[in-house]
């Protein structure tokens, strides 16, 4: 593990404590994800382990991304209103429809956006590259998930 990758994974959970997250995983067996207690009280994120310390700390920016939408719900509901109701009302028939797939992986494409954005007001060097291309792995794995649907 470099330096500035162990330096940044350091800033990043301290500000993830900051937030109000009770656990923070690295070495999640499964896919990384976050946890609220409710629709956006931090709670638990998970970071799968098969991968490099630089990669966990784009997995972690890229779920605080997510926190980062969910701050203010009222700005969440407003832009992701079926995936809003789904998480109020528990799901059901809305988590089958299309709108509510799209509406996911919309919300993907941004936390990732608002990730990147977060790592770089916190000082943490970014591999352009390296970004994307993670992003780009894990936006085709929910659309081959979705896919499937």
């Amino acid at each position: 593990m470099s330096k500035q990758h162990k330096k940044s994974m350091g800033i990043l959970i301290e500000y993830a404590k900051n937030q109000g997250f009770k656990k923070i995983n690295l070495d999640f067996k499964g896919i990384s994800m976050i946890y609220w207690e409710d629709i956006n009280t931090p709670s638990e994120i998970l970071i799968e382990r098969n991968y490099t310390t630089e990669m966990k700390v784009y997995l972690l920016l890229h779920e605080l991304g997510h926190n980062e939408m969910r701050k203010d719900w009222d700005s969440f509901v407003n832009e992701y209103p079926m995936v809003a109701e789904a998480e109020l009302s528990g799901g059901g028939k809305l988590k089958r429809r299309i709108g509510f797939y799209v509406s996911c992986l919309d919300e993907e494409y941004k936390a990732w956006s608002l990730g990147y954005e977060l790592g770089k007001s916190l000082g943490i060097k970014i591999d352009d590259k390296k970004w994307t291309e993670l992003k780009n792995k894990c936006i085709m794995g929910y659309i081959r998930f979705f896919g499937k649907k």
